[in-house]
Order: C-alpha cells, then sequence, then structure tokens
C-alpha cells in the first residue's frame, strides 16, 4: 500500500486543483474566443491565449490551488481526528 503524509497529499491537491483550473480557464476562454471571432471550437482551443492573459490566469490558479491544498490538510487533518474516522491512524 502507498504510504502519504501530510505534505505530500497537500501537494497533490494543490497540483491536481492547479491542472483542472488552468484546463476549465483555457476551454472557456477558448469558448469565449469561439463565440466572439466566429471562429470554431476546435481552432480556438489549439490556439494560445497572449502571455498575458495566461500569466494573469495562472497567478489567480496558483491562488486558489494554494487555498485548495490548505483547505484539503486541514480537512483530512479533522476528519482523522473526528470519531466517525475508522482508520488506523489518529
Amino acid at each position: 500500500m502507498v504510504k502519504i503524509d501530510d505534505q505530500e497529499l497537500t501537494a497533490i491537491v494543490g497540483i491536481a486543483v492547479f491542472i483542472t483550473f488552468m484546463i476549465e480557464n483555457l476551454v472557456n476562454r477558448s469558448v469565449v474566443v469561439a463565440n466572439e471571432t466566429d471562429m470554431n471550437l476546435l481552432k480556438a482551443l489549439t490556439t494560445p491565449p497572449p502571455a498575458s492573459v495566461f500569466v494573469g490566469m495562472a497567478v489567480v490558479t496558483v491562488i486558489f490551488s494554494i487555498i485548495a491544498a490548505q483547505l484539503s490538510d486541514v480537512m483530512v487533518d479533522r476528519v482523522v481526528a473526528s470519531s466517525a474516522y475508522v482508520g488506523k491512524e489518529r
């Protein structure tokens, strides 16, 4: 069985949230670009955003990823400490 400590779990959640939010941001941006310019959605998806837009999306996504990772860390600690937890660790 794989053992993951709290810091690794926090990092995994942060990375997963970052990747998910970036994909969502890129798809949302592509839908807007496709609608505004009458471009095919697939073409809009393959067209990279301007660097400033990409950096802005990345900065906001990093902030939300950090928040999500910290909240997941707190949640795991609370679940493990609760009386309803049935795992071996406490």
